[in-house]
């Protein structure tokens, strides 16, 4: 059960390295961390294990996220605004994709699209 356990954990998680070796020398000082679209019950809200995102501040100071996107809609970027989350200083801020806390769930078996755009409406992840 431990090595069914671990497995699921380490399937679960996609990590993103950067969001690319062009936009590496840009401003953006967070990036999408990790995705999961299969919890297997590390990350739970009331006893539920939903889908998540997970946001990394790559700074030494909070950064709020005011006039950022998240989406899984490359035709509608402003889908979820990020006003009023903060990324604490060199941590992250975990974002539940069961449909109440960001308006869309992550597909394990499709895929999933995801989109952070800024307040222009342009993508910046992916690049």
């Amino acid at each position: 059960m431990e090595r069914l356990t671990s497995a699921l954990f380490i399937a679960c998680f996609v990590l993103l390295s950067t969001l690319s070796a062009a936009r590496a020398e840009t401003s953006l000082s967070f990036r999408i961390n990790e995705i999961c679209s299969d919890n297997g019950g590390h990350y739970t809200i009331e006893d539920a294990a939903p889908d998540y995102l997970e946001l990394y501040n790559l700074t030494d100071q909070a950064l709020p996220l005011d006039g950022f996107f998240i989406s899984d809609d490359e035709d509608h970027l402003d889908k979820f605004p990020l006003d009023g989350y903060v990324i604490p200083e060199n941590g992250y801020i975990t974002l539940a994709a069961d449909k109440k806390e960001l308006p869309f769930k992550l597909s394990s078996s499709d895929g999933e699209d995801l989109f952070l755009s800024d307040g222009e409406k342009q993508a910046l992840y992916p690049p």
